[in-house]
This record gives structure tokens, sequence and C-alpha cells, in this order.
């Protein structure tokens, strides 16, 4: 039994011994070839490597000039919004001022109307009648003056209504002017 002990223990020793051979034996055999060939390996790991960094570098130097691009047209995009904001605002002011303008202009010509109904019926009236109805001198006089007031009252508002005119016709090019623009 101690016999078979021992050969049981020498084989399991010699079995191990074996296996270790086995197993380093070819790296030993074949160190010389292996350490060149190990040395071509890290050659081209590093030859890929640098080859990869430098795609790398390309690539983040690609990045780089996108993400500038990108700032730019942000940037662009941020001033064009602004002047549309701008415009906008103006167009809205000048919408309101040709609307104020128009609304003058139709006062002065509701004015107008009625001084030249006055006018009317004050020239209509026959001079004499006039006299006639007012026993006082002075009377008369204001009367006269009273006409001449009026007159001058109505080409003061045919000019302010032309100058309107010509203002609200300004503000209307000037208006569209900036929808263009």
């Amino acid at each position: 039994v101690q016999k078979n002990q021992k050969f049981a223990s020498y084989l399991r020793i010699s079995t191990f011994i074996v296996g270790i051979v086995l197993l380093c034996g070819p790296f030993s055999v074949f160190a010389a070839e292996d350490s060149e060939d190990i040395k071509d390996d890290i050659d081209k790991i590093e030859e890929k490597l640098k080859k990869e960094q430098k795609e790398y570098n390309a690539i983040a130097q690609d990045l780089s000039q996108v993400n500038s691009s990108l700032n730019a047209t942000q940037a662009a995009i941020a001033r064009v919004s602004s002047l549309l904001n701008q415009a906008s605002q103006t167009i809205e002011q000048k919408e309101k001022e040709i609307t104020t303008l128009e609304g003058q202009q139709d006062l002065n010509r509701k004015v107008l109307k009625n001084l030249i109904q006055e006018l009317y019926y004050t020239n209509s009236t026959p001079l004499v009648e006039v006299v006639l109805a007012e026993a006082d001198m002075n009377q008369i006089l204001q009367t006269s003056d009273n006409l001449f007031s009026t007159q001058e009252k109505v080409q003061n508002l045919i000019g302010d209504i032309n100058e309107v005119k010509e203002k609200v016709a300004e503000e209307k090019a000037s208006l569209e002017d900036t929808k263009e623009d």
C-alpha cells in the first residue's frame, strides 16, 4: 500500500512537471522568435495608436470648428432676432402714428367743413342786411373781423390738412420701407 502511495505521489509530481514543461517549454524554445514578434506587435500597436491619435486630433479640431461655427451662427440668429423685434416695434409705433395723424386729419376736415358752412352763411347775407340788422357800427366791424378771422382759420386749416396729408404719406412710405427691411 505504501508502494502504491509512493508511486501515486511520484505519478502526480511527474504529471505536474510534464505539464509545466509542456506549458513553458514552447515559450522557452520560441522565446527569441516570440520576443521579436512581440516587438513587432508593439511597434504595430504604437503605429496604430499614433494613427488613432492623429484621427482623434483631426476630429477634435473639426469639432472645435463646428462649435465655433455654431456659436457664430447662434450669435447671428440673436442679432437678427433683436433686429426683427426692433423692426416690429418700429412698425407698431409708425402704425399708431399714422392712425393718430389720420384722426387729426379727420378732425381738421370736420372743423374746416363747419368753418366753410359758417363762411357760406355769412357770405350769403347781403351787406345791406348786415348793416340794417346791426344798429351799432362796432357790431358791423366786429362781424366783418369775424368774417376775416374765419377766412384765416380756413386757410390755416387747409394748410394743416395738407401738412398732415404729406406727413401721413411719408409715414406710410417709411412704414413700407421698414417692413421691406
